[in-house]
């Protein structure tokens, strides 16, 4: 018990030390925005209003289900003791904390064998960088929650098959772990089915298919209510997030890997990681002899591969946090390859924690001062605020940041946190007119690329009698943003 402590204390120090420095020296709302994809402010912009209003809202008015469960859930309750700006860092700090809990299970899971010839901290460190770029470039996401989830249940399906016999208590709560991984990403399915299959046959060996029962039970007892609330609202399984990618065209590919990248070498490294990485467990001999262990992580590494292959050729518009899940899968088989190997003679043990944290804190000040989508929304948002009145109300379609720091009412037009009764009313079909008529929008907040004439002929993006007097606020690599005025007309 003392040296699992000890081993958690350690963890927690390096992980944290380095966030906690950003937050007390530079945790002001313009720095913390950076490391906030405008994609989470959705998420804190309907905690905060559910917090509040007891609305599951983005503007106050239409009931969404645009998001991952889980996280608004644990969102949302952090929203009830922390006001706006206080939230970023909190969130921010959640992310650290959920990495370390994330490292300490698997570490402790994947070295159940005490002859692992590497300390336990010291692997922990080694595969930090692994986590850093995804884990705090996309804070206020349900990234932090998803690994953390994911990584339990990793670790109990692992230890329950390293069991003589698995129980019908173990098997109900493989099913409610999964369950609730689901509820912090719902494509994780993907993973988790893979896992079933495993479970499935697994059973079928052991002709003990009456462990089916508590295990499907466990899953939907988890799920069922979600899903039940969900078709009440609004008559649909599916959440409006996911509609409404699925009725529009599929990005190109080009326009998916610049997405998934950034359109930059290091981009490129982190997008090919993962399935890297997990074909190469696939195919790793370890010297430790521990098959059935080596065989449930070579699970993991296809359920990782499966998981990667959506993202990147199935799903419609995937952003670079899609690919947290398939990074710390591999990351898990990083750790099991070096449990296996030893490689103190190869590396500086002694240097690896000091080097690790030295590249963290200059990694995450480094990004302190990037010049991000989110703090450039924020800066335009901030100049909204002092143009126009708080009792006007504002439409958008990149509403999060805009959102969550406008003073006014923010309505969502590209429909992902909307009402699924709006986007098939009004938004699918670019009937933005009637939408604004109905909401008694006043202004609208759009790219200039959307306000071109061949646009609103061809594709009619924007009715050109619907606005007028636009007015540009900010001009940088991210795109031209104008503010105009929706006609009364």
């Amino acid at each position: 018990m003392k040296s699992n402590i000890l081993l958690f204390v350690r963890i927690l120090v390096i992980v944290c030390t380095p966030s906690l420095c950003l937050v007390f020296l530079k945790g002001d709302v313009g720095t913390m925005v950076r490391f906030f994809p405008d994609d989470a402010f959705y998420y804190l912009q309907i905690a905060w209003t559910w917090a509040k209003t007891g609305l599951v809202s983005f503007d106050g008015v239409n009931t969404t289900t645009g998001f991952h469960p889980l996280w608004l859930v644990v969102s949302g309750l952090g929203m009830l003791f922390v006001d706006k700006t206080m939230a970023l860092p909190v969130f921010f700090l959640f992310n650290s904390i959920s990495l370390a809990l994330s490292l300490f299970v698997l570490l402790k899971t994947l070295s159940r064998d005490k002859r692992a010839r590497m300390p336990l901290w010291i692997v922990g460190v080694m595969v930090l960088p692994i986590f850093n770029f995804y884990m705090f470039t996309n804070s206020g996401m349900e990234s932090a929650l998803l690994i953390l989830c994911f990584s339990v249940f990793f670790a109990f399906y692992v230890r329950a098959h390293l069991k003589s016999q698995i129980g019908m208590l173990d098997a109900f709560f493989i099913g409610a772990l999964a369950g609730i991984v689901t509820l912090s990403r719902l494509d994780a399915v993907i993973v988790l089915l893979i896992f079933g299959f495993h479970f499935l046959v697994s059973m079928i060996r052991e002709k003990r298919l009456n462990l089916l029962v508590p295990a499907i039970g466990g899953t939907v007892l988890v799920l069922l209510p979600y899903f039940l609330w969900m078709y009440q609202v609004q008559g649909s399984f599916a959440p409006i997030s996911s509609i409404a990618k699925y009725d529009r065209v599929r990005w190109s590919t080009d326009e998916i890997f610049r997405s998934l990248t950034g359109g930059n070498a290091l981009g490129y490294v982190l997008l090919f990681f993962a399935p890297i990485v997990n074909v190469i467990t696939l195919f790793v001999k370890t010297k430790r002899g521990d098959r059935q262990s080596a065989d449930l992580v070579r699970l993991s590494a296809v359920g990782g591969l499966a998981y990667w292959a959506y993202v990147v050729f199935i799903s419609h518009e995937p952003y670079r946090w899609y690919l947290n899940l398939p990074n710390v899968i591999a990351s898990i088989n990083v750790i099991w390859i070096l449990l296996c190997y030893d490689l103190r003679k190869y590396m500086p043990t002694k240097a690896v924690v000091p080097l690790a944290m030295v590249v963290n804190t200059v990694f995450l000040f480094g990004w302190a001062r990037m010049e991000t989508t989110s703090f450039n929304l924020y800066q335009m948002t901030e100049e909204i605020n002092r143009k126009i009145p708080s009792s006007a109300v504002l439409a958008t379609n990149d509403a999060g940041v805009v959102g969550y720091f406008a003073s006014m009412r923010v309505h969502n037009l590209d429909g992902l946190v909307n009402s699924l009764e709006n986007w098939k009313s009004y938004l699918k079909k670019a009937n933005y007119a009637g939408y604004f008529e109905k909401y008694h929008v006043d202004y609208m907040l759009v790219r200039t690329e959307f306000l071109q004439k061949e646009n609103i002929r061809d594709v009619k993006i924007y009715p050109s009698q619907s606005i007028e007097n636009c007015e540009r606020l900010i001009v940088n690599r991210f795109g031209e943003q104008v503010l105009c005025k929706v006609s009364a007309n």
